[in-house]
């Protein structure tokens, strides 16, 4: 049986319900439907995105029935999210991302490992417009190269946790900038990084960054 949760008024809520969570609800806060494969899906999804629009943390990774027209809605409706996560939502397109960006300037939190249409100008347009992101998860999105962790690294200065596993064309000349700017840098993942090496994380595990990989 399905489970998700929502923080409803500063009230954690196990929901099992999703007909219940659809209908009845105008003020969610955080809202976890990750892995919700079979129930959820645009239909049902936008009603509840534009009845929320102080909603503030989204967990979407796994939700293989929406499509981007979810997406374009919470960019639409949701300016006051700071967290969203899409691991795994492999029809996310460029375009919703490009969207988002546009539109929810208060994101601290972008997840999208997986999502393979990502690439440098959807971390472009979040680096300019998302200066607050602390958390970004770029992990298999193989499109993705230096000039994203570059714009990342010369915009985003308060970096905590950068993932940027099997994203095999960045190289260390993205990670010595992110060393360099990113003062509050706590956590870096590189695994299946080929062309990231010592020159780059020595320093960085010097000053006692988290190296994954």
């Amino acid at each position: 049986q399905w489970q998700g949760m929502l923080i409803l008024d500063d009230e954690e809520i196990l929901v099992i319900d999703l007909q219940w969570l659809l209908s009845s609800n105008r003020s969610i806060q955080y809202l976890n439907v990750t892995d919700c494969k079979d129930l959820l899906n645009d239909d049902n999804f936008i009603p509840l995105i534009c009845q929320n629009k102080y909603l503030k943390k989204l967990w979407l990774s796994g939700c293989s029935k929406l499509t981007n027209s979810s997406i374009q809605a919470i960019a639409i409706h949701c300016p006051y999210l700071v967290e969203l996560h899409l691991n795994e939502c492999r029809w996310l397109s460029k375009e919703s991302v490009l969207l988002l960006s546009a539109n929810c300037h208060q994101l601290e939190v972008f997840s999208c490992r997986g999502c393979w249409d990502i690439e440098d100008e959807c971390v472009i347009s979040l680096s300019i417009n998302c200066l607050n992101l602390k958390n970004i998860d770029l992990s298999c999105c193989y499109a993705v190269t230096d000039t994203s962790v570059l714009n990342l690294a010369a915009r985003c200065h308060y970096l905590t946790t950068v993932s940027l596993v099997s994203c095999w064309r960045v190289t260390d000349n993205a990670i010595e900038a992110l060393g360099q700017n990113c003062p509050y840098l706590s956590v870096l993942s590189v695994a299946d990084c080929r062309n990231i090496g010592e020159k780059s994380l020595l320093p960085l595990h010097e000053r006692g960054v988290k190296l994954d990989g």
